[in-house]
């Protein structure tokens, strides 16, 4: 009798499998086929929208397209300004080293000293004219000052008869 029970057990088993195997072939043929007849049918009808949901998926689809293009040229922009800076700033450092020695010699020691400058405070207003770009690509409203922009970039110079009021102050 146990041989009788375990025979029926293989047999249902295998019956089972035999069972499912032809229900997922059917069902994976069923939908290929379904699929198959609802593009079909959407690509001769011209892809007119199922539901109002689709549609409003798509334009969310779309929008979220443009956005993620301008988070990209945002991106993109911050990372040439980073790269720009980073340039700018191992130059200027490079000059201002290079300079200090020079700045040790009697008369011409002066002349290094004050071109360095001039040109350190020409970097340095080029720096906030790329910040300005950069402000305008990423869309802030929020322009560089104009008092930021004058002071460094036109600063005004004492003249000589006012450096010498000054010494007597």
């Amino acid at each position: 009798m146990f041989k009788w029970l375990k025979r029926l057990f293989k047999l249902a088993l295998y019956a089972a499998l035999i069972l499912t195997t032809v229900i997922t072939l059917t069902s994976s043929l069923l939908g290929t086929a379904l699929s198959g007849l609802l593009g079909a049918t959407a690509a001769s009808s011209k892809a007119v929208p199922i539901s109002p949901l689709q549609s409003e998926l798509a334009a969310e689809r779309a929008k979220n397209q443009r956005l993620q293009s301008s988070i990209n040229s945002h991106k993109e922009s911050v990372r040439k300004m980073g790269q720009q800076l980073v340039s700018r700033s191992r130059k200027i450092a490079a000059v201002t080293l290079a300079e200090l020695p020079a700045g040790s010699i009697p008369i011409a020691g002066v002349a290094v000293l004050v071109a360095g400058a001039l040109w350190e405070l020409n970097q340095l207003c080029q720096g906030l004219y790329d910040l300005e770009s950069l402000y305008a690509d990423v869309e802030l409203d929020e322009p560089v000052g104009e008092d930021a922009l004058n002071s460094v970039c036109h600063p005004s110079l004492p003249s000589l008869g006012q450096t010498d009021e000054r010494k007597a102050d």
